[in-house]
């Protein structure tokens, strides 16, 4: 048997949150004091400027076009601030000693920051723990639970534009993820 040159098992759940994220868009949850999906970070019609034919070639080769883009990165949602967040995602440690990690990037796919751009700043995430956390790898899939602040940043890897400081930091499973959320939504 052929070894892949990349872990199937990251590449395939990162694969699953992108599609979810594309296709469901923004999911903006039911309660605005939360965050559960990364399209909870949102803003509602942040790319209203491209047409729903698609973005064409000209397009792309348009200077305006391209700053609108990348100033529509930067946009967040500040009524979320102090939102509770139950949030699955990959670690880009920061702040550690050995495998003792404090604090981190976590970003929706895995690899970003270190194999390939890191994602838009509205779609990276600083995250601090009070505790430490074990290091995991970049296709290491984790849980996120604890609270956001709407605050820009800038480390090493990528621009921030939210901070969370993390209550618990669990390895990702999908049973645990839904128990979380709903654990979440349960005492609202």
């Amino acid at each position: 048997m052929m070894a892949l040159p990349f872990d199937t098992k990251g590449f395939f759940l990162s694969f699953l949150i992108a599609l979810s994220l594309i296709v469901s868009g923004p999911s903006k949850a039911e309660n605005p004091n939360t965050v559960v999906d990364w399209g909870d970070l949102l803003p509602a019609n942040l790319y209203s400027f491209i047409p729903e034919t698609g973005i064409t070639s000209q397009m792309w080769l348009d200077e305006d076009f391209q700053q609108k883009l990348k100033d529509s990165e930067r946009i967040t949602r500040p009524e979320l601030e102090g939102a509770r967040v139950v949030l699955p995602g990959y670690m880009v440690p920061l702040d550690y000693e050995g495998d003792a990690v404090k604090s981190f990037l976590l970003v929706p796919n895995a690899g970003q920051c270190i194999h390939v751009p890191p994602p838009p700043p509205n779609q990276t995430i600083i995250v601090h723990f009070s505790k430490t956390t074990p290091m995991r790898t970049y296709s290491d899939p984790i849980i996120v639970h604890g609270l956001v602040r709407v605050v820009a940043g800038q480390t090493d890897y990528a621009e921030t534009g939210y901070e969370i400081q993390a209550q618990d930091i669990v390895e990702f499973d999908f049973d645990r993820l839904e128990t979380m959320v709903n654990d979440l939504g349960e005492s609202d």
